[in-house]
């Protein structure tokens, strides 16, 4: 009788070893998890500035208003989203025809100067445009970044690697002058939110 009981015992024993090892391993299991979870919690997170307030913008074309230093007093301050077309109004020889309620298009340039802390190097930085009408050019620290064409897409650059402590200024060239490039009303310049 003291057998089968003691058989009972090991079987149980036995079966609880076994659950002590899974509860075991399970806690290690989220012991690691936890661990792995705390760096990306606590290095990794993201970061969303609204870069919408205090652009300067100017009508024309400079292959200067890339550069990180020019005179740019003469610029008007401007909030994006921005639509140089609709702010301007109609006329009757307004390039994007009846099509786009002659509304004149162009070329129009956007600058942005803002400051940076030094620990802003250690981490990837991009810069976010919901949209800007149309084949547009990014320039950051007078690093060329890109050219988007078109207009109606979403659209990032990491500037990571071209950031500087201090002063960083980013240039945005807007060209819209092959018009009409629509079959409605558009606008011209950056029409959306940046971040």
């Amino acid at each position: 009788m003291k057998k089968n009981v003691r058989i009972r015992y090991n079987k149980y024993k036995h079966i609880v070893n076994m659950h002590n090892q899974e509860l075991f391993k399970s806690k290690i299991l989220y012991f690691t998890i936890v661990i792995s979870c705390i760096p990306a919690l606590l290095f990794s997170s993201r970061l969303e500035i609204n870069f919408n307030a205090n652009w300067k913008f100017k009508r024309g074309d400079n292959s200067t208003y890339k550069n990180v230093v020019i005179d740019d007093t003469d610029w008007r301050i401007v909030s994006v989203p921005h639509d140089w077309s609709f702010e301007e109004g109609i006329s009757k020889s307004g390039t994007q025809g009846q099509s786009g309620g002659y509304h004149d298009g162009g070329i129009g340039w956007y600058r942005k100067t803002f400051e940076m802390e030094a620990n802003s190097k250690e981490k990837a930085i991009y810069i976010e445009f919901d949209g800007v009408y149309m084949n547009s050019e990014v320039w950051f620290n007078g690093h060329y970044l890109g050219k988007r064409p078109y207009g109606y897409i979403s659209f990032r650059y990491e500037i990571s690697k071209y950031v500087k402590e201090g002063q960083n200024t980013l240039a945005v060239r807007v060209d819209n002058s092959k018009e009409p490039s629509a079959r409605w009303y558009h606008p011209c310049g950056i029409y959306a939110r940046s971040e």
